[in-house]
């Protein structure tokens, strides 16, 4: 692969590897990564919280995140806000040479696969064969509207919460996202496996637990 040292406005491409310059702060729109230069040199510098946190805002449920070898704690708030979004995130397991960042997203609860470097990319070769992982909220009715209804009846049944009320595109992306945890291929299959494991109902329960009034 080739590798970039990312400038302003630099189009991505496929297969290939970019790499953010020394204080700078990168993001992503359109295709295109964009930098700003780091003003502050006081205090703690966390340009890959700024950058999941980016690329949660812009591709939702589209978003993965992955932490490896590295030490402190940057990269946890930006996986909370890619999961907060429907996206997927992977952290290094002990493998890591240093294992402070990874260990801190795991630690924080953020992070959905704990996997070996090679592990992490057979999975997510597995993932983007799912067909949801390609869609966006704003794609989905989940098949019909009455599948959509028999799970907020799951959902209100073992957790006394109406969830009619929140914001479609909020439930749809969180669904997408642990259709795709599952390696599940239709809204059917989800709902039996929510009827049958009351852990999968508090999986898509937990993130969706703020006040209605905050959706």
């Amino acid at each position: 692969m080739h590798v970039h040292k990312v400038e302003d406005g630099m189009p991505l491409h496929s297969n290939n590897i970019y790499v953010i310059p020394a204080d700078s702060y990168m993001s992503i729109l359109d295709g295109h990564l964009t930098l700003s230069p780091r003003k502050n040199k006081e205090g703690l510098f966390l340009p890959i919280d700024f950058f999941f946190k980016n690329l949660a805002y812009v591709y939702q449920n589209k978003a993965i995140g992955i932490l490896l070898s590295g030490t402190g704690s940057d990269g946890t708030d930006g996986f909370k806000e890619i999961k907060a979004e429907g996206g997927i995130t992977f952290a290094q397991d002990n493998s890591a040479q240093f294992k402070g960042m990874p260990k801190n997203a795991i630690d924080a609860g953020f992070v959905d696969f704990i996997l070996s470097p090679e592990q992490i990319a057979k999975e997510l070769s597995d993932l983007l064969k799912l067909p949801y992982t390609s869609l966006s909220a704003s794609d989905i009715d989940l098949g019909k509207e009455a599948e959509l209804r028999r799970i907020f009846i799951i959902l209100h049944n073992k957790k006394g919460v109406d969830f009619s009320l929140y914001k479609q595109t909020t439930i749809s992306r969180r669904i997408l996202r642990r259709l795709a945890l599952n390696h599940q291929k239709s809204v059917e299959e989800y709902i039996a496996l929510l009827r049958a494991n009351n852990n999968e109902v508090e999986q898509l329960f937990f993130p969706l637990r703020p006040n209605i009034q905050n959706w």
